[in-house]
């Protein structure tokens, strides 16, 4: 059991490790965003892609871990939840590192979901904007054609003659 118990937490750690990181390039995201320099953002998104393969490959990895630990211990994996790993007796000699890292493993998805509302409220608010701007030059374009005299009595008078 000390082998499963090492294996889980190294895997949790690895997790945390790429939800960190995650975190900080959705924060410089933001900051790109707000600036309006979105083309720079876009070696930002491929790591963060690359970081979402990996977590999903240790979120994997953590699952083997999680039924290997249930067989020996007698339960079912799929009501095995962080806080039942923590009550097992076997798992005591890493308990507090184990609580630590799933704690942090909250708070940084917690952070993420945060991060991704707020960036998400911005590309809204940037289409909203840009969508104003396009009405507004199009309702300009149809009432006003380029070549027209705004005078009075200006529909009768053509600048193309």
């Amino acid at each position: 059991m000390p082998e499963l118990s090492a294996r889980l937490l190294d895997v949790l750690k690895e997790t945390l490790e790429c939800e960190e990181r995650i975190c900080c390039l959705m924060e410089q995201h933001k900051k790109l965003l707000i600036a309006g320099r979105e083309v720079t953002a876009e070696s930002i998104l491929d790591e963060i892609q690359q970081l979402c393969s990996s977590v999903s490959a240790s979120e994997s990895r953590r699952e083997t871990v999680v039924r290997e630990i249930a067989e020996v211990e007698g339960l079912d994996p799929t009501e095995l939840t962080a806080n039942k790993l923590l009550e097992l007796p076997s798992l005591l000699s890493i308990r507090e590192e184990l609580a630590s890292v799933t704690t942090r493993l909250r708070q940084v998805v917690k952070g993420i979901v945060q991060l991704r509302d707020e960036i998400e409220a911005l590309a809204l608010h940037a289409k909203a904007y840009s969508d104003f701007v396009l009405s507004v030059l199009q309702q300009n374009a149809q009432t006003k054609p380029y070549g027209s005299v705004t005078l009075p009595y200006s529909r009768f008078i053509s600048v193309r003659t």
